[in-house]
């Protein structure tokens, strides 16, 4: 009877020692996969506004050389400076 209650002890403090790290490791695991997740949406979310900012800066460059234009136009009534705004505001694209 002796022997059988402690092999009972036994076992159950084995499966406990085996199972217990088995679950905190899978428990630890799941966190890390989701907090990984969340960083790459994270990241995907900072290279859209890294290409928003991006396409802003291009569009007030196109922006500034078409108004040096008008007034290039608005100056020495120049043919010159009615080619290159006529280039810039093709080059603009509407979304």
């Amino acid at each position: 009877m002796q022997l059988q209650l402690s092999q009972a002890i036994f076992r159950r403090r084995l499966i406990r020692a085996i199972a217990l790290p088995i679950v905190l490791l899978l428990l630890l695991s799941g966190i890390s996969i989701w907090q990984i997740t969340r960083l790459l949406f994270a990241l995907q979310l900072v290279n859209h506004t890294n290409q928003v900012i991006a396409q802003a800066n291009r569009t007030q460059k196109l922006l500034l050389d078409m108004e040096t234009g008008v007034r290039g136009i608005y100056s020495r009534k120049s043919r010159i400076f009615w080619s290159l705004t006529s280039r810039l505001m093709s080059s603009l694209n509407p979304v």
